[in-house]
């Protein structure tokens, strides 16, 4: 076992951590239109 501690995490979760966030981010941008869409149909007067 090494005595010394490892400086830095493992490769994988930082990828996996900005993945994640890109992921999240994604589908918040794609849920705001989709949030927006329903209110700017209402306020719109029919035609």
């Amino acid at each position: 076992m090494n005595p010394a501690p490892h400086p830095r995490p493992a490769p994988g979760l930082p990828g996996r951590r900005s993945l994640l966030g890109g992921l999240l981010a994604g589908a918040a941008l794609a849920a705001v239109p989709a949030l927006a869409a329903p209110a700017h149909a209402g306020a719109r007067p029919a035609p």
